[in-house]
């Protein structure tokens, strides 16, 4: 059965100090590849991205590669009353950054559309204010919107992972 409306806008999950994962961050989980799975704790709240409404968030440490996926609420954001999409949140992003369509695999500025058969979505690059390369994408249709970070790498390094884990779901 589907989380109530209280259930998924209770934001405690992310602060309560229970154990990990609770029923919203196991489904989670059960959608990411077994190899990043198994490298995961509970997303800090405070690491979510503008302002997505959250169902579950994890955080994953692999290979040097930092990556938080998030779990879109179906509805607005109660505690903002924000009902952000994936799409708009990485919109604002593109255009707040100035980062033109390209290629992430030959630019390290870019947005480009993907798919990977089973799934498609929208992808950024960029290096922060930290020098870290960057990379945010959506899964169109899932609701899940990642966001993967690694320490002074180049962002073609960062893409690379990605394509051969970040943007997979499913074990």
């Amino acid at each position: 059965a589907a989380p109530s409306t209280a259930e998924t806008h209770d934001l405690s999950r992310f602060t309560d100090v229970g154990e990990f994962p609770n029923d919203a961050e196991q489904v989670l989980l059960d959608r990411l590849p077994a190899a990043l799975a198994d490298a995961c704790d509970r997303a800090d709240l405070d690491d979510r991205p503008g302002q997505l409404p959250i169902r579950a968030g994890v955080s994953c440490l692999k290979d040097g590669v930092r990556v938080h996926y998030w779990q879109q609420s179906d509805s607005g954001d109660l505690t903002s009353g924000v009902g952000a999409t994936a799409a708009d949140l990485l919109f604002g992003i593109v255009i707040r950054l100035s980062l033109t369509e390209g290629s992430c695999q030959t630019a390290s500025r870019v947005y480009q559309a993907w798919d990977a058969g089973l799934h498609s979505g929208y992808v950024i690059c960029y290096v922060s204010a930290d020098g870290d390369a960057t990379m945010q994408w959506t899964f169109d249709g899932p609701g899940i919107y990642a966001v993967a970070s690694r320490r002074g790498a180049q962002t073609r390094e960062l893409y690379e992972w990605w394509v051969e884990t970040g943007r997979r779901l499913g074990r």
